[in-house]
């Protein structure tokens, strides 16, 4: 086999592999709603007293959608009300989207990895904060 023939059958093969994990990635961007599921809550006090806790516990649902097309994330669930939070700010780079906003004296924000759909929140009040994480996938 000649030597071009190899260089091209090499570039393709690299080609079909890295194609499809910019179709994964894309699915994590933000160009389509995402599902987020609540994994694990650390909930934090002054003084540095944390604590594991249920999604439950800490008054969170174990479900979000995330729709980053219409700024807003709402809680999916048994909730007798859905609540819903409005995207005041939306940055990508560096692998990563990152939402942020405010609501009711809170701010909050989340960083999901465009690779694999991880993600991390925050949310904070004067008296107390939390971690969140979770993992997301596409709606």
């Amino acid at each position: 086999m000649e030597i071009r023939t190899r260089i091209v059958i090499g570039l393709l093969s690299i080609a079909m592999m890295v194609l499809p994990l910019g179709a994964v990635a894309a699915d994590f961007d933000g160009s389509r709603p995402l599902l987020m599921a609540i994994i694990d809550v650390i909930e934090c006090h002054p003084g540095g007293a944390c604590d594991t806790v249920t999604p439950q516990e800490a008054g969170l649902p174990r479900f979000l959608e995330i729709d980053v097309d219409k700024k807003e994330i709402s809680e999916i669930g048994d909730a007798k009300e859905e609540r819903r939070t409005m995207i005041q700010s939306v940055t990508q780079g560096e692998g990563v989207l990152i939402l942020q906003g405010a609501q009711n004296g809170r701010g909050w924000s989340i960083t999901i990895t465009e690779a694999s759909g991880e993600a991390v929140a925050t949310v904070s009040d004067p008296v107390s904060g939390f971690v969140l994480f979770g993992a997301c996938t596409p709606r």
